[in-house]
């Protein structure tokens, strides 16, 4: 399978989606494996607890990385030496992907209308959502934002000052706005897309030092400790890995390769 490593750190379908940042080609075939338990908890520390596609495209390049620097490089190649990416291009170094922008959409009366973000979002590790996108639309008096994913609506009133709103919240954010408008009119609906696109704060070395502080449990299962896969490799190369060298590059890229072989594992079943 092409990019198998990478399709299984993923494990999502098909097809690539050419204007999303770090995306790269999926097999056809490929079936997303229901994770749950351990891995599950392991993979949410990594990726979020519900990680949309440019977060995964962003972690896994990260991780992968990573894996590269070390001796145990090879290893993302052992199922199959094929793959769609290099790491000399990064796509997530460009400081103008994470950004603000809002586009003025249909509604009459909406020309002369302006919405202003306002605040910041907490980094988006901890839930895995680094793209948002919402619909606002404005009327007189009340103010609706909807949140495309996850789903959330919120109605919101205002009151006007000199032709500026009060400040109300985004959908499902931590994050505000406030619209101008010369003339509020009831009915007139201007609409706007906003979309933001926050950047991850951990880096492997942070990220490992979460796991290990918290989930050893999780960890040692995944290194096949307490599993029939004891004494088998590549559980083994792992495990001793993890467990003795120093460098944290190569302990988190045998978590990682580790989670690989358990989702190859799965996905054989």
């Amino acid at each position: 399978m092409i990019n198998h490593a990478r399709t299984l750190l993923a494990n999502v379908r098909a097809p690539v989606i050419p204007s999303l940042a770090g995306d790269e080609f999926i097999s056809e075939s490929y079936a997303p494996i229901a994770v749950s338990g351990r891995l599950a908890a392991v993979r949410s520390v990594l990726f979020g607890s519900d990680p949309d596609r440019l977060m995964l495209n962003y972690r896994i390049r990260q991780l992968l990385a990573t894996v590269e620097s070390t001796d145990l490089r090879d290893h993302i190649i052992q199922h199959d030496p094929r793959v769609t990416y290099d790491f000399q291009d990064d796509p997530f170094s460009l400081p103008s992907l994470y950004s603000v922008s809002v586009t003025s959409q249909i509604g009459s009366g909406g020309a002369t209308t302006t919405l202003y973000p306002l605040g910041t979002e907490q980094a988006p590790d901890a839930n895995g959502r680094m793209l948002k996108e919402w619909d606002v639309t404005v009327d007189a008096g009340t103010c609706q934002s909807k949140l495309r994913q996850p789903a959330i609506t919120s109605n919101d009133a205002y009151t006007v000052t000199s032709g500026l709103s009060s400040i109300m919240p985004f959908a499902g954010s931590t994050r505000s706005y406030r619209v101008q408008d010369s003339v509020f009119t009831p009915g007139a609906g201007p609409k706007f897309y906003v979309r933001v696109v926050d950047r991850p704060q951990r880096d492997p070395a942070s990220l490992l030092a979460v796991l290990e502080k918290s989930y050893s449990l999780q960890l040692s299962e995944i290194m096949g400790f307490g599993t029939e896969r004891v004494n088998l490799e590549p559980w083994v190369t792992y495990r001793q890995v993890f467990n003795s060298h120093h460098a944290a590059n190569y302990k988190i890229s045998a978590v990682v390769l580790a989670i690989i072989s358990e989702m190859e594992r799965l996905r054989t079943l």
